[in-house]
């Protein structure tokens, strides 16, 4: 999940109490989760309740130290890090005058810092809420939509993905995605995969979740058609992947 939130302060309403619900579970399931915005800390942690205090020390794993001034752009990656030799110059789309200035916790460590010194950013992996799944929060003091560079921009999130564990594939010659068929996309119980001129091939297909969870591994010894039924799964967006003597090619699926 990308969760922009530029400006937006205490009037409103950085994360209701139904958004830190919805992030809460998804994190304790091990959501992988990428904040930025001026005036968060503000809002949850030096504005907010009991409630907002501990969501955000918690689950965006930081503490506000104080309202940053102007002046304090570019951010820069800490040496050594997974963001090290990125700068990411900020208020250039729109001007930036309050950045909040952070401090890492609960595990979390310092991926950021201002021209000036002060941390500007924070990461963290590990388990939420005391429970097994391992989820991930990167949390920045500024707005990245304020950075105008594209190649500053670029870098940054090829950097987030590989934290994020998240394979970002490279695309497959044309006939290898054209020997594949995968039908129907919106299935109620069970979908079809067809395989055409892949005699003597080993498909390995996996189902995700959203959250990374895989609800389904098999093999398969060529086929030309197989039906597969996931069994009892939620409704929602699913990730179907499939492997055939190392390569591979993912499909968006719907359960409904």
């Amino acid at each position: 999940i990308i969760w922009f939130l530029g400006d937006e302060s205490t009037s409103d309403e950085t994360f209701s109490v139904a958004e830190q619900v919805k992030i809460k579970e998804y994190l304790n399931n091990g959501g992988k989760f990428f904040v930025t915005g001026s005036e968060i800390a503000w809002d949850l942690d030096f504005k907010g309740s009991v409630a907002d205090k501990n969501f955000y020390h918690d689950y965006l794993k930081a503490v506000f130290l104080e309202d940053g001034l102007s002046g304090r752009s570019p951010a820069t990656g800490i040496q050594p890090g997974d963001f090290s030799d990125l700068k990411l110059t900020y208020g250039v789309v729109y001007p930036e005058d309050y950045p909040d200035v952070l401090s890492p916790n609960g595990g979390s460590v310092i991926i950021f810092k201002y021209n000036q010194g002060s941390t500007a950013g924070v990461a963290y992996k590990g388990n939420f809420g005391g429970n097994f799944a391992i989820g991930s929060v990167v949390n920045l003091g500024f707005p990245l939509e304020t950075v105008q560079d594209k190649e500053e921009i670029s870098m940054f999130f090829k950097k987030i993905l590989k934290y994020f564990d998240i394979l970002v594939t490279v695309e497959e010659p044309e006939e290898f995605e054209k020997n594949i068929f995968v039908y129907p996309t919106v299935f109620k119980e069970r979908f079809n995969i067809v395989f055409q001129n892949l005699e003597n091939e080993i498909a390995e297909i996996e189902l995700f979740r959203i959250d990374g969870t895989c609800v389904l591994s098999e093999k398969f010894n060529y086929q030309e058609s197989i039906e597969l039924n996931p069994g009892n799964i939620n409704d929602g967006i699913y990730l179907l992947k499939i492997v055939i003597n190392g390569r591979t090619k993912f499909y968006k699926l719907i359960k409904r």
